[in-house]
């Protein structure tokens, strides 16, 4: 019984050692010791007597067939023990040496005990039973190879109890393409069973896409409604290959939120050109239109409705960048700074401003959002600054990127966290929507945006 439990233990087995089990191997032992004690109708032991043997008295007695079947279950217990440490050995689940040394400990007196009752005594000894002596080296070597390899420390006793209520699947594959441990994730995420049993299962069997596995890359299995993405390393020991470990992680929730993203991505794309052609085309008539009238007859009601169509082109390009929001940039070209300024001048109401470009530098960008990056900054400071604001636009000292800098009033200290959140504005005709279309379409570029003083 002792010899199970600990080989159990020592394969990291221990989750098996039930009270149920205790129970069942206790049964035995338990029972044949009380038969020894009492002896009733000598069952166990026959004519017991004391014999002189090398100047030690040896206690000798016949076998009866009962006391042989209590022998028969001894040794297959410890042979059971063998064959448990020899699995544990060859699967990898302990370390070779200290599972051969296991094996040795437990073979021992289990030959000794054998040999003794075939009548087979070592030289000198005829008589004398040294199956204690041998089962105490057993015990002392088993002690010494739990010390000396640190087979029951916390760390793997920890690593394993991850594996088993870890939420990613786990199977490991022998070398000839067999499951040899699988944890109950693992089997529910493959055959709808958590307490399914696929030890020794073939791999290609319970993993049909095993074959397409190659290096380092993961590979999306479809099964029972679910998407599982599947991936591999493989386990070497002593340089040479002992396994492979795969990994399950259930990304169905995913794929179906990145399938609805890319929908909602298209629509937004149909969406915004809409806006940017079916609308646009009709203002820019007005706005012509409305020009050529102010040229003649200009009036008081004709400057508001020109600034009513400004502010329309203004929401309409707000509109244009929240339906754009999020999108990376995917084909940035060299650009140079200078000119994207220069044309956004050319398009923005300047009033009175003045703008100064101070560098020639050439980014990586997407021309027209970071002309439309410009141009709400522009808009902006000329907003806030007022109609002769000075607008400056250089290079970083310090690092790649450039500044727009103004010399108004600037944003309060207090106020700097969220002057990128939607609805920011310090002016009560201001949309919100300036700034946060900046910190977008810098977002999109991979790039990052904060507001500082005239002196930072």
């Amino acid at each position: 019984m002792v010899a199970i439990v600990m080989a159990l233990a020592y394969v990291g087995r221990d989750r098996w050692l039930t009270r149920r089990t205790f129970a069942l191997l206790g049964v035995v032992p338990t029972a044949f010791v009380l038969l020894t004690l009492v002896n009733p109708g000598d069952v166990m032991i026959v004519d017991p007597k004391l014999i002189p043997a090398q100047g030690v008295l040896a206690f000798e007695h016949e076998f009866p067939p009962l006391f042989g079947v209590y022998l028969a279950w001894l040794y297959g217990a410890v042979l059971v023990a063998i064959l448990i440490l020899a699995w544990g050995t060859l699967t990898d689940r302990v370390p070779t040496v200290p599972g051969l040394v296991g094996v040795l400990a437990l073979l021992l007196p289990l030959v000794v005990a054998v040999l003794k009752t075939v009548g087979v005594y070592p030289p000198g000894g005829d008589g004398i039973n040294v199956s204690p002596a041998a089962s105490a080296i057993g015990i002392s070597v088993f002690a010494f190879a739990i010390v000396r390899y640190r087979v029951f420390e916390l760390v793997p006793v920890g690593r394993d109890r991850a594996v088993e209520v870890m939420a990613d699947g786990y199977l490991f594959v022998g070398p000839n393409e067999t499951v040899r441990d699988a944890n109950p994730t693992g089997a529910e995420l493959l055959v709808g069973d958590a307490s399914a049993r696929l030890r020794g299962s073939s791999v290609n069997e319970v993993v049909p896409v095993y074959d397409d596995l190659t290096g380092t890359d993961s590979v999306d299995l479809e099964i029972a409604g679910r998407i599982v993405e599947v991936s591999r390393s493989e386990v070497t020991r002593q340089n040479w290959a002992a396994g492979e470990v795969l990994l399950l992680h259930d990304v169905t929730e995913q794929r179906r939120q990145l399938r609805e993203l890319e929908r909602t991505n298209e629509r937004l794309d149909e969406f915004a050109g809409i806006v940017s052609h079916d609308l646009r085309n009709p203002l820019n008539v007005a706005k012509g239109t409305l020009s050529l009238e102010r040229d003649a007859n200009d009036s008081e009601r004709l400057a508001t409705a020109s600034q009513a169509l400004d502010r329309m082109e203004i929401l309409i390009d707000d509109v244009l960048t929240l339906a754009r929001q999020g999108q990376p940039i995917s084909d940035p070209e060299p650009t140079t700074l200078s000119s994207v300024v220069n044309e956004c001048w050319e398009v923005v109401d300047t009033h009175n401003a003045t703008l100064t470009v101070e560098s020639d530098l050439t980014l990586e960008a997407h021309r027209d959002r970071l002309q439309q990056l410009l141009e709400n900054l522009v808009r902006n400071a000329i907003e806030h600054g007022g109609s002769d604001v000075a607008i400056r636009v250089g290079a970083l000292p310090e690092a790649d990127g450039f500044y727009v800098a103004d010399n108004g009033p600037g944003i309060p200290d207090d106020e700097r966290d969220d002057a990128f959140e939607s609805g920011y504005s310090t002016v009560e005709s201001g949309t919100g929507f300036g700034l946060e279309r900046v910190k977008e379409i810098a977002d999109a570029h991979g790039w990052t945006i904060r507001v500082t003083d005239r002196s930072a």
